[in-house]
């Protein structure tokens, strides 16, 4: 009887349960049943969160690199790797060879840091003086054969003038108004080359392996430090600094510590250079590129480190 009690207070419970909201056509259902136990909060052995191993992103991104460059193994892949961020490359200042100054010797000896030191060439050229004297005494009379043969005996196309009338036919060019001189010296160049090189290593056999290349194209790129900045570089990082000081950044954040003239910092520059030689040769025999002299007697290096669009 008691059971049978029991089931019918637990029925009218039920349907009590469920109340007719009387805003919605819909009923609410109201359960009972709590959630889970909680768990235990406290431990015997104290936990304490994960302590970071880098401050930022930054620190720890550079770290990633570094782990990388350690595990390539060649200079190759080690460059390629470095660079790839910077896939269009460098803000730059490019040097064409062709284009240099006459005046503008200090610029090159600063952006390449080397000193012009007169009569002090190495030992292993004043031994060559002797020799190169006798072997230029030998070709004289061949090499003014050539000459001669080159300017009176040949006439290149670019050389001809043209059978229409200037100034009264269309496509008219003069051999004034066109570019021979270039040419004209690359032919010299090149014959004199091949007559100097032929009769030179039927005396001297390790030029029998010299590979000669014609319009060669040579380039170079480096970092060179010290250079003052120029105003486009000035007016950024005026614009970085002013935009941390409205944000009011900490000093430790700002650009320089927040010191307005750490925008006139000297920074390091790229510098690239291109160029191309009329004639270069490649031999696995290699010479001293520069002679043994003690750092007190090497001269003083122009300090040229202005803004680089200043040198033209």
């Amino acid at each position: 009887m008691s059971l049978l009690r029991h089931g019918r207070e637990l029925g009218r419970f039920c349907r009590l349960s469920a109340i007719r909201k009387p805003s919605c056509n819909h009923f609410v259902k109201r359960t009972v049943i709590h959630g889970p136990e909680k768990p235990n909060e406290y431990t015997d052995v104290a936990e304490y969160p994960k302590i970071e191993t880098f401050k930022s992103e930054d620190e720890k991104e550079f770290q990633s690199l570094a782990d990388q460059m350690k595990r390539l193994k060649t200079v190759e892949e080690k460059q390629w790797y470095l660079n790839k961020p910077k896939y269009y490359g460098w803000y730059s200042c490019v040097i064409k060879g062709a284009k240099l100054k006459p005046d503008s010797q200090d610029f090159v000896q600063f952006a390449t840091n080397t000193v012009v030191m007169d009569n002090q060439l190495p030992e292993v050229y004043k031994s060559l003086e002797e020799l190169a004297e006798n072997e230029a005494q030998r070709l004289q009379p061949l090499v003014k054969k050539l000459i001669v043969r080159l300017e009176k005996q040949y006439q290149t196309t670019f050389e001809v003038e043209p059978d229409t009338i200037a100034f009264q036919e269309r496509h008219h060019q003069s051999h004034l108004a066109h570019r021979p001189t270039r040419e004209k010296i690359q032919r010299n160049v090149y014959q004199l080359h091949r007559l100097i090189l032929s009769h030179l290593a039927t005396r001297h056999s390790h030029l029998k392996d010299v590979m000669t290349a014609e319009d060669a194209r040579v380039e170079a790129f480096w970092f060179r430090a010290g250079y003052h900045p120029d105003p486009k570089m000035v007016a950024k990082r005026k614009g970085v600094l002013k935009k941390q000081q409205e944000k009011k950044y900490p000093p430790e954040w700002t650009y320089g510590g927040g010191d307005e003239d750490a925008v006139e910092k000297k920074y390091d520059r790229a510098l690239q250079y291109l160029g191309t030689n009329l004639v270069q040769l490649k031999s696995t025999s290699g010479l001293p590129a520069y002679p043994e002299v003690p750092n007190d007697q090497i001269p003083e290096l122009p300090n040229w480190n202005y803004s680089v669009q200043q040198s033209g």
